[in-house]
Formats: C-alpha cells, structure tokens, sequence
C-alpha cells in the first residue's frame, strides 16, 4: 500500500505540467525478477493517476530523486526490493527514510576481528544506487576477554578514519554489542571495516537506508 501527497507531474497525454491530487492505493507485482531493485513512478494521463513500477533507476539531483531517468512522464515514487517473482522484501518508508522491517540485510556475518580496515563490503542487496546513507547494526561478539575492543566503520574506498562502535572492555568471554550508526554512502558506495584488537567476530547488517 501506498499513499502519496499532492504532486506536479507532466502528463503523459498532454505533455503539460499538472498537480495531481493526493492519492492511495496498493501496487499488485508479478513476473519481478528476484534479487532486483524496482522503482515506483506516478503516471498522470490527463489528468488521472496511475502507478507503475520499473528496473529503471530515477533521475538524482542535490536533493532528492524526481523521475525516472529518460522520461520525465514518471514521477518518482518510492523504491522496492523483489526477492522473488511475486515476492517484495517487507519495508517501510516515509519521506525518503527506508527500514527493511523481517528480513534485515547481513553484509557482514561473522567476520573475524582484524586491526586492518577490511576491502569494500558490497552493498548491493541492501541499499539502491541513489541511496545516500546507511542505516547500520553493527555487533562485536565472542571476544577473549583480553583487551578492549571496538569496531570502526567508514564508506567503502576511502581514506576515513572511520566511526567507533562497538565498544567492548576487558574481562568479559562472549561478550556481545551491538548498536546502531548512520554511515554516509560515498566512496564506491560500500561498507569498510575493522577491530581494534584482533579478536572476537563481527556482523554488521543494513537495517534500513535513506535518499
């Protein structure tokens, strides 16, 4: 389901520039190819609204998307991740703020704590190519009780010092954390990471992204 507030579009029949009012309803999907983003486009054709739904990705601009890239007759909507033919990821989302709600994205899954920042951990399942932030779960886990640990996060590719999460002292056996940050996705829009002591294992999950 889906609602969507008062909006300008340029209609597909008369090629002029119209508002259409505010509008609801739910998007029915078939033949979706799994593993795949898809974008939802407004379509007004004179006058009256429709809803369709494309693996073509919206236009960007400093602010945020508006149409469908090459036809500016779509006016961006929302996006959805098919992981089936009939099949959507359960989400949520309002004002451009996503959060995958059953099935969190693991990009990381028990990764072993290193004092190097790891290569660029794809994205690609958990967030779509115009996302600009990530919402992350980080956790740190069966650390030996030797040191202190932390871990550190930064976009993929870059020279970031990178943000601390994840703090564990001393003292404690299988010891868990986990706490949330909002990386920005810059660099090759991928995830980096690494364990101030080489120790304990590391997952790290996208639970949502913004545009």
């Amino acid at each position: 389901p889906y609602a969507v507030s008062a909006i300008m579009i340029l209609d597909a029949a008369t090629a002029k520039y119209t508002y259409l009012d505010s509008f609801a309803g739910s998007v029915v999907v078939s033949g979706l190819s799994s593993n795949t983003f898809y974008y939802a486009y407004a379509v007004s054709t004179n006058g009256t609204a429709t809803v369709e739904y494309s693996t073509t990705a919206p236009t960007t601009n400093s602010v945020n998307p508006l149409y469908k890239t090459g036809d500016e007759t779509r006016r961006y909507l929302f996006t959805f991740y098919a992981t089936g033919a009939a099949a959507v990821r359960p989400f949520y989302a309002i004002r451009g703020k996503y959060l995958w709600l059953d099935d969190p994205v693991y990009i990381v899954t028990s990764g072993a704590g290193s004092t190097s920042f790891s290569s660029s951990v794809s994205i690609a399942a958990a967030a779509p190519n115009h996302s600009k932030r990530l919402q992350l779960q980080v956790a740190l886990r069966d650390n030996n009780g030797s040191s202190n640990n932390l871990v550190k996060v930064r976009p993929g590719n870059t020279s970031l010092p990178g943000i601390p999460v994840c703090d564990i002292m001393a003292g404690g056996v299988d010891v868990k954390a986990t706490e949330p940050v909002i990386l920005p996705r810059i660099g090759d829009g991928g995830v980096e990471w690494k364990t101030a002591a080489a120790d304990g294992v590391v997952d790290i999950v996208v639970a949502g992204w913004d545009e």
